[in-house]
């Protein structure tokens, strides 16, 4: 009667391994979990992700996006194995949790692209919903002039990278770096 419930026949008893290897409140919650499986015929594990998203909307995420200037050229990359493959946007990526947006850029450029920024600025923020991946971002621009570094043109993220000329930006683009194009940046 480790978790409340008295033994029933076929009840599958943890207090020899209680005993024998101190598992304690381990051994009392299987107990309980198999009991419950047995008797009421339902699985109190908690749901997993699928089960999660089918029942409740998927919230918006927030990420950021560095527009980094050399020499008068932007740096961008053709996206690989994530929403916007194969269209060309300038790198960023999630904020983590209790990350500024600064760091956040500091952080994705360097991870991606192994270069260092300088002079951030955060210039405003898009609001873009991706209907075909469900995806609904919110992603604040951010400023940034070259500091050092090469960039490193193997990465998992992307299959190409390369500083363009502002008057000659190679398509497709993704949707979010379409409307910082357009100037849909909002203060």
């Amino acid at each position: 009667m480790a978790c409340g419930f008295e033994s029933r026949p076929g009840h599958i008893r943890f207090a020899q391994i209680k005993k024998t290897r101190n598992f304690g409140r381990l051994a009392q919650w299987l107990e309980c979990l198999l009991y419950t499986q047995k008797v009421i015929g339902s699985n109190p594990m908690p749901p997993t992700k699928e089960v999660i998203m089918e029942k409740y909307k998927p919230t918006a995420l927030a990420g950021v996006g560095i527009i980094i200037n050399k020499d008068w050229k932007v740096l961008l990359i053709k996206r690989r194995g994530s929403h916007g493959a194969g269209t060309w946007a300038p790198p960023g990526g999630h904020i983590d949790y209790g990350e500024s947006v600064k760091a956040c850029a500091k952080r994705e450029v360097r991870e991606e692209t192994g270069i260092e920024i300088k002079n951030l600025r955060i210039i405003g923020f898009i609001e873009d919903i991706f209907k075909k991946d469900k995806k609904h971002y919110i992603t604040i621009w951010v400023k940034a002039d070259w500091k050092s570094g090469e960039i490193s043109q193997n990465h998992e993220e992307f299959s190409e990278i390369g500083w363009f000329s502002w008057k000659k930006l190679p398509k497709p683009r993704t949707l979010f770096f379409e409307h910082y194009l357009e100037g849909r940046i909002l203060p």
